[in-house]
């Protein structure tokens, strides 16, 4: 059961695929249609994300997150890329960055189902923020795990039938 309260929670986990659409759709909307790591995403959804982030006064992550966002990131155009980074750059500094050390991540029972990126987010997540993600796996077993978890396709959903 997802214990949410928007005027009760002030930080929130962005998950990797969520933050590399935020984060190319604050560079330059255009591309999040463009860009294959992107394109499974429209720019009324960066507009749904960046609305929805607003309301948490800190948004928390960890090197595993920010290295799959740049890993995924290093796809982009050549011509763009050194842009994009710079920018990259300014974004992860309004961040508050989490380690979680690989051992205790890996140490966990989840591991072997979630991998590496995923079990540090469980860690960081445990009664202290609220992640948003689009990944179903991720959501539904932090939420059978009683963790705050919000799948972001329920608000995408919500927010086409606002647009019909």
């Amino acid at each position: 059961m997802l214990r949410f309260d928007p005027k009760n929670t002030k930080n929130i986990v962005i998950d990797s695929n969520l933050l590399i659409m935020y984060f190319i759709g604050s560079f330059d909307p255009g591309l999040i249609a463009n860009f294959k790591r992107t394109r499974m995403y429209a720019i009324e959804d960066f507009e749904t994300l960046s609305f929805f982030l607003k309301h948490f006064r800190m948004k928390a992550t960890t090197p595993n997150i920010l290295t799959e966002v740049f890993n995924l990131s290093n796809s982009l155009q050549e011509n763009i890329k050194e842009d994009f980074f710079l920018k990259f750059r300014n974004e992860i500094k309004v961040l508050k960055e989490f380690y979680i050390k690989s051992s205790t991540a890996s140490s966990s029972t989840f591991f072997p189902k979630l991998g590496l990126t995923d079990s540090s987010i469980i860690h960081l997540i445990k009664n202290r923020y609220l992640l948003i993600t689009d990944d179903f796996k991720l959501s539904q077993y932090s939420q059978s795990c009683g963790l705050d978890a919000l799948n972001f396709n329920h608000i995408r959903t919500y927010n086409w039938k606002w647009q019909i």
